[in-house]
């Protein structure tokens, strides 16, 4: 990885391992779970664990918060739809 003014910039084999990792996570998630207990210490491995993390949290994110998903996220006409009362008082 290379550091310019405060600003990460990953290697490509870095990212190459990263999408691989999100990507294994989310269609085949039983051989991630297998992979990532043997992470190594190259760069597209890095990538490929923080892909597979990143994924992972996306998934208990979801769980968590399912209001925040776009499925499930009230339109902006019911979010606004009380506050003209306000102003008719």
């Amino acid at each position: 990885m290379e550091v310019n003014n405060e600003e990460i910039t990953p290697s490509a084999e870095y990212l190459k391992g990263y999408n691989e990792g999100y990507l294994i996570s989310k269609y085949i998630p039983s051989f991630s779970k297998s992979a990532i207990s043997e992470k190594g210490t190259s760069e597209r491995s890095k990538g490929f664990y923080g892909g597979v993390m990143e994924y992972e949290l996306e998934k208990k994110m979801a769980k968590s918060f399912p209001y925040l998903s776009r499925e499930d996220a009230p339109s902006k006409e019911d979010y606004y739809k009380d506050r003209g009362d306000i102003d008719k008082e």
